[in-house]
């Protein structure tokens, strides 16, 4: 009997599939495995049946994350699920980051805040001209705001429509090289750097997702940003399936952690046939490796 694969996604996204999801699930059965694109809030769907669950397009998680991290839970009860669900609730909200720094990774100075009065005294302490101002946990750039520091009023506003959904958010100092040279994204597939895209933000942007007009080209890293990935996978004892490390060039040149996405990033799988083929052969080398 072929193994039984999920590929896990939003409901949006299980009934109208990404390409990366298709891309991937006619890659594994090309490789002579069966592979099912199921929604991760599916509650009917028998989770045990199946070999194993990768988790994709969960492009919804940060508006119900409490829901989404419940459920990720009782899915790895049931069947192997990759990434695991302790690397999916770590990596769900950015604490991580101040964690990665204090291990000695060089990050985007991040500072999480609850009330307005705390934003407002963060605001003081970052001292920076520009910041941005997030969610928590957040994704596609949604809820992020450029704001001035001088400008109380619109940090007070933006810092309310995030509160109004979620219960923490972030601040960061705006690093200009986004605007400059864009930001880098390395996709790792079991330790491996197998692909980076280079993002810009739409011109007098600062926000790099295509859906926000940011273009998306492949690029070279240096052996700077190569010897920072190494870095960074030397923090997981077992290297996961799958990440993707987003960052930026700091002032002094040197690459600047922004984001490590653990739980369903873009993989770019539509890009690279290497990429797709390494991930697709991953896969399924766990599931015979059981």
């Amino acid at each position: 009997m072929k193994p039984l694969i999920i590929l896990l996604t939003s409901q949006k996204y299980r009934d109208a599939p990404y390409k990366d999801d298709l891309l991937l699930k006619q890659r594994l059965e090309n490789l002579n495995c069966h592979a099912e694109i199921v929604a991760w809030d599916d509650a009917g769907y028998p989770f045990e049946n199946a070999d194993l669950a990768v988790v994709r397009s969960c492009w919804d998680y940060h508006l119900r994350a409490e829901e989404y991290l419940q459920k990720i839970r009782q899915i790895a009860a049931k069947v192997r699920l990759l990434n695991s669900a302790d690397e999916i609730e770590k990596y769900a909200s950015k604490h991580y980051l101040n964690e990665l720094a204090a291990a000695g990774i060089n990050t985007v100075q991040t500072v999480f805040c609850k009330t307005v009065d705390q934003v407002l005294a963060a605001v003081d302490a970052l001292g920076a001209e520009r910041l941005v101002l997030k969610p928590a946990i957040s994704a596609s750039g949604e809820n992020t705001h450029l704001l001035r520091r001088d400008d109380k009023q619109a940090i007070t506003q933006a810092a309310n429509s995030v509160f109004a959904l979620q219960d923490e958010l972030l601040l960061q100092p705006f690093i200009n090289s986004v605007q400059t040279r864009g930001e880098r994204s390395s996709v790792v597939i079991a330790g491996e750097v197998l692909f980076t895209m280079c993002k810009t933000p739409a011109k007098g942007g600062f926000l790099v997702h295509e859906h926000h007009g940011g273009q998306y080209i492949q690029t070279e890293i240096s052996q700077s940003e190569q010897d920072f990935l190494t870095q960074i996978g030397k923090q997981f004892p077992t290297p996961p399936l799958y990440m993707r490390v987003d960052y930026l060039q700091g002032d002094d040149g040197q690459p600047l952690l922004l984001e490590l996405e653990l739980n369903e990033p873009n993989l770019y799988l539509a890009r690279s046939p290497i990429l797709l083929d390494k991930l697709s052969r991953k896969i399924i080398a766990l599931v015979r490796d059981g």
